[in-house]
């Protein structure tokens, strides 16, 4: 099997990026990168970004732990990994690009951010087997068919920080019932522009309500 070999001189500094097409389909001949012996994790030392296509079809591939410290994640870097059903994301997010993760057999998604964070079009389009979205606080966008054919879909939690979206941000969603912040800004445009199914989990604070208020005169 395949082992992630980085130098000591990277694996203590880190690097920006891992490049383009870094390992596409490398696992089609079932090799494994592995963090502890037996696992199916992978693991990379303090990356800022994983590039375009870096995991593009590796379909053996069934876990990752997204470290502190990445920014990052490129359209296509996962596209293809069938078999990739669990991913802790890094705290440190703040992009997560076209078609990132779609096609993957991804389970449920938790994502929140210590900034900020933006989901791209169709970031996870096509995961059949995706249930259940959490978008924390720190994500602030979600664009265009970001959870489009998604037939598992069942529940969609919106923080008070989901604040822009694309007008089709969650074309293919009507059978998601979506947990919602009352008086956040994405409680209003579920509940004012779609006909989505909603329920009101949590509400703001009176001060949060005031800030609110003044942002939008």
């Amino acid at each position: 099997p395949i082992a992630s070999t980085i130098p000591p001189s990277t694996a203590t500094t880190g690097v920006p990026k891992l490049p383009i097409k870094s390992f596409p389909k490398c696992f089609l001949a079932k090799p494994k990168l592995r963090l502890f012996p037996k696992s199916e994790q992978w693991l990379y030392p303090y990356p800022a970004a994983i590039g375009e296509k870096a995991f593009y079809g590796c379909e053996n591939l069934r876990a990752i732990v997204l470290p502190a410290g990445l920014n990052e994640i490129s359209r296509n870097a996962f596209e293809n990994c069938t078999a990739l059903k669990d991913v802790t994301f890094s705290k440190d997010i703040y992009c997560i690009s076209e078609l990132a993760f779609s096609n993957t057999g991804i389970t449920d998604v938790v994502i929140s951010s210590n900034d900020y964070c933006y989901i791209f079009e169709a970031a996870f389009k096509g995961c059949k087997e995706l249930e259940s979205v959490r978008l924390e606080n720190g994500v602030e966008y979600v664009g265009m068919n970001a959870f489009l054919d998604c037939p598992k879909l069942k529940t969609i939690y919106l923080s008070k920080s989901v604040s822009s979206f694309e007008d089709n941000a969650f074309n293919g969603c009507d059978n998601v019932t979506f947990e919602l912040v009352k008086n956040s800004k994405a409680y209003k445009y579920i509940k004012d522009y779609t006909d989505f199914n909603f329920e009101v989990v949590e509400e703001l604070s009176f001060f949060e309500r005031i800030i609110e208020f003044f942002r939008s005169l």
